[in-house]
């Protein structure tokens, strides 16, 4: 995991992003784009109950880490953050 160490480097924390821009949601007629954006066949609201597991250190995530058989410690409610959870 050494190559994501300058992840932690808040200097560096958007090196190779792309520059901000609109987001565009598929629609398959222009029609039924004048409507709603969760209408799109091609939409999915990530919102909801989400699991996670909180390491303190990069260097803590182990390689044999597999979600199917190792349950996630906790959940957060998405959109939000896990500092406030």
């Amino acid at each position: 995991f050494e190559q994501y160490i300058e992840t932690l480097d808040p200097v560096l924390m958007h090196a190779g992003e792309n520059a901000p821009h609109a987001y565009f949601i598929p629609f398959d007629a222009d029609q039924d784009a004048r409507g709603a954006r969760e209408s799109s066949r091609r939409f999915t609201l990530l919102n909801g109950q989400w699991e996670f597991k909180y390491y303190p250190s990069v260097r803590d995530f182990t390689a044999d880490f597999d979600p199917m058989t190792k349950p996630l410690e906790a959940s957060m409610p998405v959109p939000g953050t896990w500092q406030m959870n």
